[in-house]
């Protein structure tokens, strides 16, 4: 019987590394991490398939969502890239990350690898001495690896495009530096292909907000598979187009819980609600225990509406372009003697802000109230005040308001509301604390089901209904002098130390 030789031992290893990604990992994980043991997880073996069907043509747009400590970044930014040069060393890669150390940490890593002695004696992929960087490397078949800041994309170009977290935990609450990051990838990322009929795009990274990234592909569905993993399985298959899905059959059972077991699992969930649901669910609205909780919220039908309201605006306002941007928000609220609050009608829109405010003209171009919009509202409603978000674009619109409400009868008080903080959430606290109350009614229907579904998200997801809802809360916490109720004074008798003041209904005064 013949003997197997070391070197016949060691090319077959390298032959089923070359034809496995899972395989190859498990051979180079000890060139990168020689003291730390490898934990292998179901979760690296999904990933790994989706690269190779990437590699394979089956896939060309895929992102993958995964928890912290997945082994994510390791895995497709360092080790899928060596493991496509062992067949195809003319690949040229680009790598973008927010944090241009992130990326050129994992540059660093995949040239360690690559200049390794195991991976030199198996495949002999040799690097030129002219580009070899810590941000960029070539080798001798033309073949690159490229790492840049994702605000730099335009600058590069390769035949694959690898995006890992292009945007921080801290910015993902920021609406503009979220919209800075969706545009340019939009307007940019196929462009830094060099076939994009052909070429790949992956993109690697935890959900940290409803509009982040993968919400806005998600949301234009522009087809991209999506390889979602959290860290609970709550009872979807997770499936995708290649024939995977999630393993897991019992409700709540855990990713890897030799990484990660119920008790650590229980304190991240119990540190941040919000981060667990995003980062490690996947999901950027939690299920439960958010800033508002839905049970806290009652609903009305025309039954059960209070006759004795007093009627209210409130509104947030957005540019309203190409789509883009937030919703314009007008809200009309009725008040009763309790302060309990009823949501009556309802704008939100993306529109240009003209329109939403109702204001048209006629044939003439005589301005008048439109058919929709604030202005249609307040003829509708008669509300006592309009609270407006003190914005830019509306001040600058107040002097077309008064015109329009002058040539047209329709009259409606202008307040402008107050902020009470900076953060969205502050200012969102009134509102809060009168939901978990049970002061805040919704109406059965639409509104309400969109409205309670944005207060699930917040402040992870869109927020332009809490913003034009929070502000009629917090007026009444302020006590403003235009919220006047109808309804008696409690009698008591006059003595010789008080008098009563008589209060006139619909009493009105203000600059309209």
């Amino acid at each position: 019987m013949s003997t197997v030789t070391a070197e016949q031992i060691r090319a077959a290893r390298a032959e089923l590394a070359r034809r496995s990604l899972a395989e190859f990992v498990k051979q180079a994980w000890t060139v990168l991490e020689p003291a730390t043991p490898l934990i292998w997880g179901w979760h690296l073996d999904a990933i790994c398939e989706h690269l190779e069907a990437v590699s394979d043509g089956r896939i060309k747009r895929l992102s993958i969502c995964v928890p912290p400590g997945s082994m994510k970044s390791l895995l497709v930014a360092v080790f899928w890239q060596a493991w496509e040069w062992i067949s195809r060393p003319h690949l040229r890669t680009v790598t973008a990350s927010h944090s241009l150390s992130f990326a050129s940490r994992d540059n660093i890593r995949a040239r360690r690898l690559i200049t390794s002695d195991w991976y030199q004696s198996n495949w002999s992929i040799r690097l030129q001495d002219d580009v070899n960087t810590t941000l960029k490397f070539e080798n001798e078949s033309t073949g690159y690896r490229w790492a840049v800041p994702y605000s730099k994309l335009t600058g590069a170009r390769g035949d694959r495009l690898i995006i890992d977290d292009p945007i921080a935990v801290g910015d993902a609450a920021s609406e503009i530096e979220r919209q800075k990051v969706n545009d340019l990838f939009f307007q940019s990322a196929t462009s830094r292909l060099n076939n994009p009929k052909r070429d790949p795009i992956v993109i690697i990274m935890q959900r940290i907000h409803a509009d982040d990234l993968v919400g806005a592909i998600l949301a234009k569905g522009l087809g991209y598979e999506t390889l979602i993993i959290p860290m609970e399985w709550e009872g979807e298959s997770g499936s995708t187009s290649i024939g995977w899905s999630d393993p897991r059959t019992e409700i709540g059972a855990l990713m890897l819980p030799e990484q990660r077991g119920p008790e650590e699992v229980d304190e991240l969930r119990r540190a941040d609600a919000y981060a667990y649901a995003a980062q490690y669910q996947q999901d950027p609205v939690p299920k439960s225990s958010g800033f508002f909780d839905p049970a806290w919220f009652k609903r009305w039908t025309p039954a059960t509406l209070p006759s004795n309201l007093a009627h209210y605006m409130t509104s947030d306002h957005s540019l309203g372009l190409s789509g883009k941007s937030d919703f314009n928000v007008i809200r009309v609220w009725g008040v009763d003697d309790r302060k309990n609050i009823y949501l009556l009608d309802s704008f939100r829109e993306r529109c240009h802000l003209k329109e939403a405010l109702g204001i048209a003209t006629d044939p003439s171009g005589k301005l008048k109230v439109a058919d929709r919009g604030a202005l249609a509202l307040a003829k509708k409603w008669k509300p006592r005040v309009w609270f407006a978000e003190p914005d830019n674009n509306f001040k600058a619109s107040v002097d077309v308001l008064r015109d329009t409400m002058l040539a047209s009868g329709v009259m409606v008080r202008i307040e402008y509301a107050s902020n009470h903080g900076k953060d969205k959430a502050t200012k969102a606290s009134a509102y809060q604390v009168m939901a978990q109350a049970g002061k805040v009614y919704l109406p059965m229907g639409s509104v309400g089901d969109t409205a309670l579904q944005e207060y699930q998200a917040f402040p992870k997801g869109k927020d332009d209904q809490v913003d034009a809802d929070a502000i009629i809360a917090r007026e009444l916490q302020g006590a403003h002098r235009a919220m006047i109720w109808d309804h008696e004074p409690e009698r008591r008798p006059i003595d010789g130390y008080d008098r009563r003041a008589s209060v006139k209904k619909d009493r009105q005064a203000g600059f309209y």
